[in-house]
């Protein structure tokens, strides 16, 4: 079965990229409408460059990446998000963005660059969601209303790549150019180092792919030690920057490679709330310093007043009214309840995560944690129809989400549990590697490698390190 997934992975992946490249060179603009089984994202093209995506599903959303990144504290993340439900109260709607500029959290360049990275880490999941099909609407008119956050395809598909492990790797072309004479081509390596954003020691590696030696021989020099060579040499692969020496293009004043086109510099504009990782990185352990913002009377900085004359506080129990309320409701509950999962503070946790599950049920990951926490805070071991479950939320949730920490250490829990220690290994590895606060998934990730065969083990440790 994980062939079978990894398989319909590779073959979505590779065939998406390229479905992408001939939209570029073809300058097609309008949406690119990717489909899974878990969700659908959209993909706005402006003259074949991504710009903005929306995600249909409970995904990452502003302030957790906020978090994530370490420009906000988990506590004012809260504070945020219940501010915004008091403003429902009185029928208004606040942004996230523009409460932590009014506050004083965040200026408004973090935001509008906290945009930019969200909107990129929605592109960058639709390479790694398994068995996807798409089709393209040809519409000028659909950019109208969107923000705009140009990037390059080389660089997303290489963020995505670098979240694979080394099989995947192989199966979208590696494996298969390994004993090649593989190059790129000298009159391209500047294009290629700003369309993939490469930094100085990656650029040393791509010169080195000239040809001379194969790409096994070249992925074991100096140069390639320094990098994630292995991710660097898929995305040149499956966007056909390094191609077979013998067929390697070449560039000319009359006939320049245009494939690696950069867009132009464009500032970003904000012009729609966004609603629904940046490798996954520990949160801050210590709180952002507060911006100091200009003086100005705007929209969300009068609403907030009327909130703080008025006195007005909403009551996590209280009956949503809308979807987009249950979603913040639920979210500012399901922070609380993560609160106390990280102090090992099960019985406190599992009735939040419940009313968190029950305010917005569309959400894998408030389901999971409600079952999960529920279990922990009984103090016994999960019956076999609660561990089907689990395994059933868990990795509907990883397919929404391959970036989705948690899942992976459910996953690797229950694996262990029914006698699997080298899947277990795999599926706590990714766990840690994408959250390294998840103390659990460490701890257990101790356990299992003493049970596990050391070749295994190693090559297994081997191919999730090659993966950053």
């Amino acid at each position: 079965m994980a062939a079978m997934i990894r398989s319909l992975w590779m073959s979505s992946c590779a065939a998406l990229v390229r479905s992408l490249l001939t939209l570029r060179k073809e300058r097609r603009s309008g949406v690119l409408t990717v489909q899974t089984d878990a969700v659908k994202t959209f993909v706005y093209l402006d003259q074949g460059t991504p710009v903005f995506a929306e995600e249909g599903t409970h995904g990452e959303t502003l302030g957790r990446l906020l978090v994530r990144q370490g420009k906000l504290t988990q506590a004012q993340y809260v504070e945020v998000l219940g501010k915004m439900t008091d403003a429902l109260v009185i029928n208004e709607q606040l942004r996230f963005g523009e409460v932590a500029v009014e506050v004083g959290f965040l200026s408004e360049d973090q935001v509008a660059k906290a945009l930019s990275d969200q909107v990129r880490w929605k592109i960058v999941r639709v390479f790694q969601r398994a068995d996807a099909t798409w089709s393209f609407e040809e519409s000028v008119s659909a950019l109208e209303e969107i923000g705009r956050f140009p990037m390059t395809i080389e660089s997303l598909v290489l963020d995505a790549v670098r979240w694979v492990d080394d099989e995947q790797k192989i199966d979208l072309g590696l494996g298969a150019a390994l004993d090649k004479h593989m190059k790129v081509d000298a009159a391209i390596v500047p294009l290629v180092t700003g369309a993939f954003d490469l930094k100085d020691d990656e650029e040393r590696f791509v010169k080195r792919l000239d040809g001379r030696t194969t790409l096994r021989e070249s992925l074991t020099t100096k140069d390639a030690n320094d990098v994630d060579a292995k991710a660097i040499a898929t995305a040149l692969l499956l966007t056909r920057a390094l191609q077979p020496v013998a067929a390697a293009p070449i560039a000319t004043p009359d006939k320049p490679f245009s494939p690696m086109k950069l867009p132009p510099e464009v500032k970003p504009v904000i012009a729609r709330p966004v609603t629904p990782p940046q490798p996954i990185q520990p949160i801050a352990a210590a709180a952002p310093q507060k911006v100091v913002k200009k003086p100005g009377v705007t929209k969300a900085s009068a609403i907030l007043r009327a909130l703080e004359s008025q006195r007005v506080k909403s009551e996590p129990s209280r009956t949503p009214t809308s979807e987009h309320e249950a979603k913040l409701l639920g979210e500012r509950i399901f922070q609380e309840g993560l609160d106390h999962v990280r102090s090992g503070r099960y019985a406190q946790a599992a009735p939040r995560m419940e009313q968190a599950s029950r305010l917005f049920p569309k959400a894998d990951e408030y389901r999971l944690y409600a079952k999960w926490t529920a279990i922990r805070a009984r103090g016994e071991p999960a019956h076999a129809m609660e561990r089907q479950e689990l395994r059933k939320i868990a990795t509907n949730a990883v397919k929404a989400d391959p970036n989705f920490g948690f899942g992976y250490y459910v996953l690797g829990e229950l694996t262990y549990d029914e006698g699997d220690p080298t899947n277990a290994f795999r599926y706590l590895l990714r766990a840690v590697k994408i959250d390294p606060t998840n103390l659990e998934a460490t701890r257990l990730v101790r356990i299992v490698e003493r049970v596990i065969d050391p070749k295994k083990r190693a090559s297994i440790r081997q191919s999730q390190t090659d993966e950053k």
